[in-house]
């Protein structure tokens, strides 16, 4: 006899990372003895053509991979069946797109940022860890007002694992968001945020300024700032001595002469006898206003 009438079915939704099974329904004849077996296939063409990806077998689950998805994929089943006494008979299943499967992460990203300075390098010193092993990811900084990035936060634009703080981000938290990628499952994405705000830098060259002269009654002497690393927005002056017996540590004062606040300096008779030095004090957004000062000499 012949069996017909039968259909194939694929129970559930097929998604990544989980089972999908096959159902067979309507088979005309009783078949007490009858014998099933599946073969799953798939089109990477939207169901132009098809492949297997299986043989036939008893069993009639399939598990979907990474593979499977795809926005032209689909899969369908294949069902024969056989009895005795009756001729074989098969029937194939609608086909049936791919969801994305889903993972999570089990550990928030971690951060040292023990530095918390400008110019003190960030880096993660992890991406957290998930039900499923990333196979990339992509990194998003943030600047953050508030420690819980509630208020006003702007976009650094840096797609790294690491990051350099800049004048800009003083007095701010930084946040890392971390997407994690795997093919064939929706992104997750987690963060972590600096623990303190963060403070200015330091230059990380001080200069050693010079007189260039030795300091004479009526000569005019030009103070040179040194060279600074990074480059200072301003310098400021001051000529300054120190009195007979003075405590170099606490007792410098400023010069009475004219210009005794610019880079330009003549002493003057009441200078004359007294250690003589020029301190200069550089400035610039995001670091902390450092002075230096030169090699004391003798007003003759």
């Amino acid at each position: 006899g012949a069996i017909s009438g039968g259909s194939a079915s694929i129970v559930g939704s097929p998604t990544v990372g989980e089972s999908v099974s096959a159902s067979t329904d309507g088979w005309s004849a009783t078949l007490s003895a009858a014998s099933y077996r599946f073969r799953w296939e798939r089109s990477d063409d939207a169901g132009a053509t098809w492949q297997p990806l299986t043989g036939f077998s008893a069993d009639p689950s399939y598990s979907v991979t990474s593979g499977d998805y795809g926005s032209a994929k689909r899969i369908r089943v294949v069902a024969e069946v056989a009895a005795d006494g009756y001729a074989a008979a098969s029937a194939t299943s609608s086909a049936s797109t791919i969801t994305a499967g889903t993972f999570s992460a089990t550990a928030d990203p971690t951060l040292d940022a023990s530095g918390a300075a400008v110019d003190v390098p960030l880096s993660l010193t992890s991406e957290g860890t998930y039900t499923l092993t990333p196979e990339t990811y992509t990194y998003a900084w943030t600047r953050c007002d508030a420690a819980d990035c509630s208020g006003t936060t702007t976009a650094v634009g840096i797609d790294a694992s690491s990051y350099t703080p800049v004048p800009g981000d003083v007095g701010s938290y930084l946040r890392i968001t971390v997407t994690a990628h795997a093919t064939g499952y929706t992104n997750v994405t987690t963060s972590v945020t600096t623990a303190t705000p963060f403070s200015k830098g330091t230059f990380v060259t001080c200069g050693t300024p010079t007189i260039g002269w030795t300091p004479q009654v009526g000569l005019t002497l030009s103070a040179s700032s040194g060279t600074w690393s990074p480059t200072p927005d301003s310098f400021d002056y001051a000529w300054e001595t120190l009195p007979a017996g003075g405590n170099p540590a606490t007792d410098w004062t400023a010069a009475t002469g004219a210009g005794a606040a610019t880079d330009t300096y003549a002493p003057v008779p009441a200078d004359a006898g007294l250690l003589l030095r020029a301190t200069v004090t550089a400035s610039a957004t995001g670091y902390v206003t450092t002075s230096a000062s030169s090699v004391a000499t003798t007003v003759a």
